[in-house]
């Protein structure tokens, strides 16, 4: 397996760095960089949930725990999934409005529910838009980068949210601006 880093969606938030920082680092300059191209196949999963992250714009605003995880994406075989919310900035609406992610109301909305669980970044005041939300296989309050507290929020009913948004990183459009 190879890394490699697409620095027009990369947002250098050191994210990455909290889960996997044996592979990447954001240094005093502010660039992201990659200490280890070729990892061994042990840092796979790992890998995965550095590169599941909020985009440019967002912010990590609270996060909650599926207990009954049956599925076979990120963290298949746990029984346990962490759901994130990557919120907009406050006074940055997010470039495109309440849609349909990917262009397709197959995928969940993205940047229509003004919602924040609040266990995260609490520095940062209000309640803005859910652009979308990522995956993690342990508590988010125990990744290092990510300002959650541990505090536990249970919704088993959203054990099934697999739809194809919730796993890759979003990507903000060519052209729009935002934070």
């Amino acid at each position: 397996m190879k890394v490699v880093v697409d620095f027009d969606e990369c947002a250098s938030n050191a994210v990455c760095m909290g889960i996997l920082p044996e592979v990447f680092e954001v240094r005093d300059d502010g660039y992201l960089y990659v200490l280890n191209e070729n990892p061994p196949e042990e840092f796979r999963e790992r890998l995965r949930e550095a590169v599941n992250g909020c985009p440019t714009g967002t912010f990590i605003g609270g996060w909650w725990m599926c207990t009954d995880y049956r599925g076979h994406q990120l963290c298949e075989g746990t029984g346990v999934r962490y759901y994130i919310d990557c919120n907009a900035i406050p006074g940055h609406p997010f470039p495109g409005g309440c849609r349909c992610a990917g262009g397709t109301c197959a995928n969940r909305r993205q940047n229509c529910n003004v919602f924040r669980y609040g266990q995260c970044n609490t520095h940062i005041k209000g309640t803005t838009p859910v652009v979308c939300r990522v995956v993690a296989c342990e508590n988010p309050g125990t990744i290092a980068g990510l300002g959650c507290s541990s505090a536990k929020m249970v919704d088993d009913a959203v054990c099934g949210h697999e739809a194809a948004c919730l796993e890759p990183v979003a990507v903000q459009l060519p052209g729009t601006g935002g934070a």
